[in-house]
């Protein structure tokens, strides 16, 4: 219970910063030119708390149109803050910044290293910037 109790507080966004600069040190080559998955302990606690926190965060990873539906319910769900009533709209310039920057601040930083320790999970990162590339262009064209 205590791997699956760590895997769970990993997912703190307060700890973000930290945990992807843990997490990216892992994927560092030794001092011998080895980029190999290291050795089991706590740096594999470390990857499973990245893949917990990046399913946690995996609607920017599906295709446009479920993603954008995803954003905009997780924007409703923050501009409600616990209020008992309908979601409110969801200006489309607002969800756009809000995804752009989520994107890049928060999710392509979390991918890079676990694309590094397994790079088959490369199409993540091309979903991520396709949706990406959906949002800037949002952003260009006015309401």
């Amino acid at each position: 219970w205590k791997i699956f109790i760590r895997c769970i507080l990993g997912t703190d966004m307060a700890q973000h910063a930290q945990f992807v600069k843990d997490l990216a040190e892992i994927t560092e080559p030794h001092d011998d030119g080895n980029t190999d998955v290291p050795q089991l302990g706590e740096r594999s606690l470390l990857l499973l708390q990245g893949l917990l926190k990046a399913a946690d965060i995996s609607n920017v990873m599906k295709p446009f149109p479920i993603a954008a539906e995803w954003g905009a319910r997780i924007t409703q769900e923050f501009e409600l803050h616990g209020e008992d009533h309908p979601p409110p709209v969801v200006d489309r310039q607002v969800l756009a910044s809000g995804q752009v920057d989520f994107i890049t601040t928060i999710v392509r930083p979390l991918w890079h290293p676990l694309i590094a320790l397994h790079p088959p999970l490369s199409f993540v990162m091309e979903n991520i910037q396709a949706n990406l590339a959906e949002w800037m262009e949002v952003l260009k064209t006015p309401e």
